[in-house]
């Protein structure tokens, strides 16, 4: 997460992230406190277990604050294909399959 020393009070200062299967059962994974010089903010890393849902709660701002800015939030990871996902991507040929198909029927 990028944030700005500049932005004084609207700066967050605290930052939960929760993650879990579903948004019904999110869990707490890391608090995070912000120091007033940070411009880049890490609030995951080096993750083992997989959360197909995460949330970032900003929970608090300098000088109690009631607004705040961020200036830029970037996301790394995987996607997991889950089994029922696979099973409803049909399968599909490639048109080269079927020139193939084609040429060999015709010649």
């Amino acid at each position: 997460m990028i944030v700005d020393p500049a932005d004084s009070s609207y700066m967050p200062s605290l930052v939960v992230v929760s993650g879990g299967n579903s948004l019904n059962n999110l869990i707490e994974l890391k608090t995070i406190n912000i120091n007033p010089t940070d411009t880049t903010v890490s609030l995951l890393n080096d993750c083992t277990e997989y959360h197909r849902y995460i949330e970032i709660a900003i929970k608090q701002c300098r000088s109690s604050g009631i607004d705040c800015k961020i200036h830029g939030l970037v996301l790394l990871g995987r996607i997991r294909a889950e089994e029922e996902d696979l099973a409803a991507v049909p399968f599909l040929a490639s048109d080269n399959e079927e020139e193939e198909d084609d040429k060999s029927s015709s010649g």
